[in-house]
C-alpha cells in the first residue's frame, strides 16, 4: 500500500515543533545554536514516539470493508492532528532566541491550523472509502492542502534561519 503522502509530510513537519520541550529553560536565553542543537535532539525523539503510534495501530488488510478504511484513516488524521497540536504548544510555551521569535510564532501558527484541518478532515470523512482513497491519503479538500502549504512554508522559515547562521539541522521540509 502507498504511504499516505499528507500523514508523512506532517509527520516531517509535526517533528519540527517537537522541540519545544527541551527548550524552555527558564529565564536563560538559548543561543541559536543551542535552540537548533535541541530541536535535532528533540525530532529525533518525537519521531521515534510518532513512529511507535502510528505502528501500534497497524495497517488495513486487502479485504477491509470500507468502514475500516474510514475509521483507520480517522484515527491516522487524528493521532496526526493531536502531535501537532501538542507540538504547537510545546514551541509556544518556550522563551526562544529573539532571531528565531518570528519563525517560531508562525510556525505554531501553522502547527495549530494544520491541525485543526486535520481533526475537521477527520470529523467530515465518510462512514465508507476505498481502498484508492485510503492510498492517495484520504479525500482531502482545500483546507487540508493550505494548511500543509503554510506549514511548509512556516517550515522553510525556521530552516532559512539555521542555514543563514551556518548551523547544521535538518528539520524535515518537505
Amino acid at each position: 500500500m502507498k504511504k499516505n503522502t499528507f500523514a508523512s509530510l506532517a509527520l516531517g513537519i509535526v517533528l519540527v515543533a517537537a522541540f519545544g520541550v527541551a527548550c524552555k529553560n527558564g529565564s536563560a536565553t538559548l543561543s541559536l545554536e543551542e535552540y537548533f542543537r535541541k530541536v535535532d535532539d528533540i525530532q529525533n525523539t518525537g519521531y521515534s514516539a510518532y513512529a511507535t503510534q502510528e505502528a501500534a495501530k497497524g495497517t488495513p488488510s486487502d479485504s477491509a470493508s470500507g468502514k475500516e478504511l474510514a475509521a483507520f484513516q480517522r484515527e491516522s488524521w487524528t493521532i496526526t492532528a493531536a502531535a501537532q497540536h501538542d507540538y504547537a504548544k510545546q514551541l509556544g510555551d518556550i522563551d526562544p532566541p529573539d532571531e528565531v521569535a518570528g519563525a517560531r510564532n508562525g510556525l505554531v501558527d501553522a502547527l495549530n491550523a494544520a491541525g485543526d484541518a486535520l481533526d475537521n478532515a477527520a470529523n467530515s470523512l465518510p462512514a465508507s472509502i476505498t481502498m484508492a482513497d485510503l492510498q492517495n491519503g484520504g479525500p482531502t479538500g482545500e483546507e487540508l492542502t493550505t494548511t500543509s502549504n503554510n506549514l511548509i512554508a512556516a517550515c522553510h522559515a525556521l530552516q532559512q534561519i539555521a542555514n543563514d547562521n551556518d548551523i547544521t539541522v535538518d528539520l524535515g521540509c518537505a
